[in-house]
């Protein structure tokens, strides 16, 4: 029998009792149709999860009891940052879900010259706080412990400029010569930077040579923007992660 989880930003002690919001409430009480003395697994995003009971107050809010903890880990042992070119309508809530349950630990949005998507500031904090609760609903429903970092959209520039020190850099480019197979994966950590729609400029691409980027490609067809990134982590859990 499946045991669902919630995403709680709390501590996680044997004892603690922990007050949910409304929505969540809401949630578990008419939506998953838990009842009072039924148990769930909580997480914080952190690590390990917990066992909870659900105690309902009067006001129909839910009260949940941690009654065991332990330390189960479920990250994946690739480390994976995906830096992903926004797209159009929701093909990168597709991306930011399936890259959460494929084991990613960060992604970045980024603008791209062919970038079709503009956003002000008010919409960048909407957008990323909605991708933010996409990652969360995907560590629910995949069993992932540890919550990515979602971070603000930004410029490829500024992001080559701030990028990690990351040794393994790829790429995905349709008129690329090598594959993955060709790829040297150091320290079990690498970063993916997949195209929007259009894909990446002539100088974009130059851009990346010269910061160390490898260009590939995933066989002979031309993938979609929210294909492309998803096919490629999955390849990579097959050769080096937690697929084999």
């Amino acid at each position: 029998m499946r045991i669902n989880r919630l995403y709680i930003d709390d501590a996680l002690e044997t004892g603690l009792s922990i007050d949910l919001d409304k929505q969540r409430s809401h949630y578990l009480l008419n939506v998953l149709r838990l009842k009072k003395q039924d148990n769930i697994i909580v997480f914080n995003g952190t690590g390990g999860e917990a066992e909870a009971q659900i105690n309902i107050t009067d006001k129909q809010r839910v009260a949940l009891e941690i009654i065991n903890d332990n330390q189960l880990q479920s990250e994946a042992r690739l480390k994976i940052h995906l830096i992903q070119g926004l797209s159009r309508g929701d093909r990168m809530d597709f991306t930011v879900q399936k890259a959460v349950e494929l084991g990613v630990n960060e992604i970045t949005p980024i603008y791209t010259e062919y970038s079709n998507i503009k956003l002000d500031a008010k919409r960048t904090e909407r957008k990323t706080d909605h991708w933010r609760k996409i990652a969360i609903s995907a560590c629910e429903q995949c069993g992932q412990n540890y919550l990515p970092t979602i971070n603000t959209p930004t410029r490829l520039g500024d992001i080559l400029t701030n990028d990690s020190a990351t040794l393994t850099r790829i790429v995905m480019n349709p008129e690329a010569k090598q594959n993955l197979k060709s790829i040297t994966l150091h320290d079990q950590a690498f970063t993916i930077l997949a195209g929007p729609e259009g894909g990446l400029s002539e100088s974009e691409l130059q851009l990346l040579d010269s910061r160390a980027y490898t260009s590939i490609k995933l066989g002979p067809r031309i993938l979609r923007t929210e294909t492309a990134a998803i096919a490629l982590i999955a390849a990579a859990q097959t050769l080096w992660g937690d697929f084999s």
